[in-house]
């Protein structure tokens, strides 16, 4: 049953024409092909006129004070602000939080933003428990091989707890 007034849930579709799971990978197929259908990974809500707004992946969700915080939100907030170019939000191993939310930038050619502006941006756009605790401006996002942003690399790199 669809998750409705603003609740997010992880997708599931389900079509008759869905495969019956991954080849030769009888635990993937059991944890993704379920009888409810295929769980996504991804993780939304149905805004009021009944569309999907996808929220984010479940594997990137931060789970900080007991709050689930989406990489995807932090990013949106963060790349309304006109000095950035790139942003990637990303959860990091903390004593007192469990994780915490730490966001890399990458800012336009030419324009100029320290991190305490950065930060203020999103005391305006964020509840308190979405605000990157530190925010780093990076010259470029570390990429996988595929060329994916590589969010373990920017965990790695974020060092110990603050």
């Amino acid at each position: 049953a669809p998750v409705s007034g603003g609740d997010v849930g992880e997708i599931v579709a389900r079509t008759p024409w869905m495969a019956d799971g991954y080849f030769r990978d009888p635990a993937a197929t059991a944890e993704a092909f379920t009888p409810e259908g295929f769980r996504t990974g991804d993780v939304g809500r149905f805004d009021e006129s009944g569309r999907l707004q996808i929220a984010g992946r479940l594997k990137t969700m931060i789970i900080s004070g007991g709050e689930n915080v989406f990489p995807a939100e932090v990013e949106a907030a963060l790349g309304r602000h006109p000095a950035v170019a790139e942003v990637a939000a990303f959860g990091v191993e903390d004593e007192h939080w469990g994780e915490r939310v730490e966001a890399a930038v990458v800012l336009r050619p030419g324009a100029s933003a320290l991190p305490d502006e950065l930060a203020e941006h999103c005391r305006q756009q964020l509840a308190p428990y979405q605000r990157p605790k530190r925010i780093r401006i990076l010259r470029e996002l570390p990429l996988t091989p595929l060329q994916k942003l590589d969010r373990e690399a920017l965990r790695r790199a974020a060092g110990p707890d603050l």
